[in-house]
């Protein structure tokens, strides 16, 4: 029987042994005298992690993931459109748009990383806890994902990547979480493996290749569009969007 939390949890597997101690176990896990099931943990990082030290276009992780914050960033400088992404834990990227303004936008990239030492494979993309301003906001709002790279864990460093395909565009905060599960629903991370949702072009030195356009690389995450039929911009000015991302992982088993 397999139990699921969001992010992190521990994937409990109760086997009967039978005749003189014998056991089957379906994954390549040694089985001895005690059985041990290996840990499920999947969990956001901060991309700001990059940023930090003497980079020098490789990925390390830091020692303590849970005391670090993305820190909030400007889009080109602009005024407008703050975006805040909070780490309240493991399980949970708390997304905030604030000072909204129409035309304007902001940049999100977040990391997922299989800190565990089984496979995992994404289950789900939830939204919740959903708090606007303006009614509606959410799905005024156009959303995309520009690039989704995937990459290998050498010895504690991280070189070797794969870009993952079909760039996300969406109109709406719920086309936005259905285009992101599909995109993530077959890629599987084995331990220690991460991938990092739009990798902010500034790093890496511009060693890594994408597929998409250049526009589509160095447009906004989260933007605002102008002139949306039937809402005068003067109402959009200044109002704020926050929900909670959740992503649930499962144990790959095939």
């Amino acid at each position: 029987m397999k139990k699921t939390k969001f992010l992190s949890f521990i994937l409990i597997i109760s086997i009967m042994a039978m005749g003189a101690g014998y056991a089957y176990w379906s994954q390549d896990l040694s089985i001895t005298n005690t059985v041990s099931t290996g840990d499920l943990d999947v969990q956001f990082l901060p991309v700001n992690i990059l940023e930090s030290g003497d980079y020098s276009g490789t990925i390390q992780l830091p020692d303590d993931i849970l005391a670090l914050l993305s820190s909030p960033r400007h889009f080109d400088g602009s005024d407008y459109m703050d975006v805040n992404l909070g780490y309240t834990g493991k399980d949970t990227i708390n997304v905030t748009f604030d000072k909204i303004y129409p035309g304007a936008g902001g940049f999100v990239s977040f990391i997922i990383v299989n800190q565990g030492t089984v496979p995992a494979k994404l289950k789900d993309v939830r939204t919740e806890g959903v708090d606007e301003t303006y009614a509606g906001l959410k799905d005024y709002l156009d959303y995309s994902v520009r690039s989704v790279i995937k990459f290998q864990n050498n010895g504690g460093i991280y070189t070797n990547y794969e870009v993952i395909e079909t760039p996300i565009q969406a109109d709406t905060l719920d086309e936005f979480r259905l285009a992101l599960k599909e995109q993530l629903k077959d890629v599987t991370l084995q331990p220690s493996e991460l991938i990092i949702i739009n990798l902010p072009w500034w790093l890496g030195g511009g060693t890594i290749e994408y597929d998409e356009t250049e526009a589509l690389r160095s447009g906004y995450s989260i933007s605002m569009p102008t002139n949306i039929d039937g809402i005068d911009d003067n109402d959009l000015e200044g109002q704020t969007l926050e929900f909670d991302l959740k992503l649930e992982y499962e144990q790959q088993t095939q």
